[in-house]
């Protein structure tokens, strides 16, 4: 989700994501990207497209669940 608020301010606003965004957006915990980088529209997109591919790969390996009523 972080990635994708940094990505929307960036095609929305001229200027792009404000410094104060890509601080709170920034980091492991958030987007894994730093502030730097997050001022950066391809740096952006392409870890956005490596998260997107990593998280298909997670919820294709995952097992499928039941739901107490279908047990």
């Amino acid at each position: 989700m972080d990635l994708l608020t940094i990505r929307y301010f960036q095609l929305v606003r001229p200027d792009g994501a404000s410094e104060n965004l890509r601080n709170k957006n920034s980091g492991e915990a958030h987007t894994g990207l730093s502030a730097a980088d997050l001022a950066v529209a391809s740096k952006v997109l392409a870890k956005y497209h490596t998260t997107i591919d990593e998280l298909v790969a997670a919820v294709a390996d995952g097992a499928l669940r039941q739901t107490p009523s279908e047990k």
